[in-house]
């Protein structure tokens, strides 16, 4: 989803230039909350973890605006980004 290359086989670890940071940053500036809500609500996964509930998507949409803000930062001051997920 945010695109950039692996660099580690055993954990999940990427690095985004700052190329592609912009394309994310673009990217991310059009999922807005009623575009997140129909597709959490869609999740149809025995494996996801959270509860799906109101709270669960709220916790989802303030972690998305604070992504949506770290990678508009990173694309104002041209820079790469390296993260990790689990």
């Amino acid at each position: 989803m945010l695109g950039g290359r692996h660099l580690h086989d055993d954990y999940y670890v990427v690095y985004v230039s700052a190329a592609e940071v912009r394309d994310v940053a673009e990217a991310l500036r059009t999922v807005d909350r009623t575009w997140l809500r129909r597709r959490f609500d869609a999740i149809d996964d025995r494996d996801y973890d959270g509860a799906q509930d109101d709270e669960d998507f709220e916790y989802t949409w303030d972690n998305l605006v604070d992504v949506q803000a770290f990678y508009d930062r990173a694309a104002a001051a041209e820079r790469a980004v390296i993260f990790t997920a689990t």
